[in-house]
């Protein structure tokens, strides 16, 4: 219980920052994926509905399972290697950030950044070599799973989103 208000929460922090782009009610994530067999980024504009209270537009994002919090000791950065999205899932940067490289293309770079959403779904299935992931020192993470594997409602345009 305590872990899906701590989601939540931070979802909602997530939403609200500056770090997702919003535009009137629309959410937009930047999302790892694979395509013709190569992990690539495209923007996802969530499709789900929005609540409005009185103070907040509230979105919900779906459920998720096995959530995990990871910690990367600094100072210096963290090298994962090359894999593919260990779980259909949200990532969430609450502190720290860092890069996140494509094989199939070394020019495209995504910067990942404290109190931003993100989503991987670069799976085995979909892409060979997966992303190059770094991890700066000090860094904390939040791996949030797809329920069941089922992806959020999105429509995707090639690239990263316009804030990010």
């Amino acid at each position: 219980m305590a872990l899906t208000s701590l989601f939540y929460g931070l979802l909602l922090t997530a939403i609200t920052s500056a770090g997702v782009a919003r535009a009137t009610d629309i959410t937009q994530v930047n999302a790892i994926v694979g395509v013709n067999g190569n992990s690539t980024v495209e923007c996802w504009t969530l499709t789900t509905d929005i609540s409005i209270t009185s103070s907040a537009s509230v979105e919900q994002l779906g459920s998720i399972d096995s959530a995990s919090y990871s910690y990367f000791p600094g100072p210096d950065p963290f090298d994962s290697g090359t894999h593919t999205a260990p779980n259909l899932q949200y990532f969430f940067i609450i502190g720290g950030g860092g890069t996140i490289t494509f094989p199939a293309d070394p020019s495209e770079t995504l910067s990942v950044k404290p109190g931003q959403l993100y989503i991987a779904v670069d799976s085995a299935s979909t892409s060979d070599l997966g992303h190059h992931t770094v991890i700066n020192g000090g860094s904390l993470v939040l791996q949030l799973p797809f329920s069941g594997g089922t992806i959020p409602s999105h429509t995707a345009t090639s690239g990263q989103c316009a804030s990010s």
